[in-house]
């Protein structure tokens, strides 16, 4: 969560012999935390407003609701077309997973186009607040909690990785189901394609035709 470093779990951990996430949160629901030496004000309303975040970053979104809003950020940015290579959504909206946490969006470009990048990043309309803006890192929070720097797209409130290097291989083949494993194996199955279909759709509909 934003607001807690190294100095902090330890002193978390010292002092109040926290363990697990979950002793973690409690000590910042209960008041306990505020306790610890060097725990002001301040620095105590950073963390519980990264525990709302974190919070926050539970829910999950319908994907035709993600993918309207992807889509919005995605042609907010390549409005500025000729400072990056490559751009486009990815992670579970990409997969068109039926509900969606985040909406990942991956931009390659060179190093004297970050800084525009990013400040273009943080300006897009659907921006309810900007946690940090700099030339390499920027973190924003829109519906959802997520940090885009030059290493890759995080989450904002774990700072895991999702994504960051090209999004070419088959979006249907990782769903960390065994994909894995089974490439390993070389066991991974073919897609079906445009030209394996050989027959033509047929549907019936109750809809009247004006």
């Amino acid at each position: 969560m934003p607001g807690i470093g190294p100095k902090t779990l330890r002193l978390a951990y010292e002092k109040l012999k926290i363990r697990t996430k979950e002793d973690f949160l409690r000590a910042v629901r209960s008041g306990m935390l505020a306790t610890l030496p060097g725990i002001r004000e301040k620095k105590l309303q950073q963390i519980v407003r990264g525990l709302e975040l974190y919070e926050k970053s539970k829910e999950r979104m319908s994907l035709i609701e993600a993918y309207q809003l992807g889509e919005l950020l995605l042609n907010h940015m390549k409005t500025l077309s000729n400072l990056y290579q490559n751009i486009e959504l990815a992670g579970s909206l990409r997969r068109r997973k039926e509900t969606v946490g985040d909406i990942d969006l991956l931009v390659s470009a060179k190093r004297e186009s970050w800084k525009a990048l990013h400040e273009h990043f943080t300006k897009f309309e659907e921006v309810q607040e900007v946690l940090l803006q700099r030339e390499t890192k920027s973190s924003v929070i829109l519906r959802r909690g997520l940090k885009l720097s030059e290493y890759g797209v995080f989450r904002a409130d774990t700072e895991e990785w999702i994504g960051g290097r090209t999004e070419e291989d088959p979006p249907e083949l990782r769903e960390n189901i065994g994909e894995v494993e089974l490439a390993m194996e070389r066991k991974l199955p073919r897609l079906v394609e445009w030209e394996d279909i050989k027959g033509e759709f047929h549907i019936h509909t109750k809809h009247l035709l004006q």
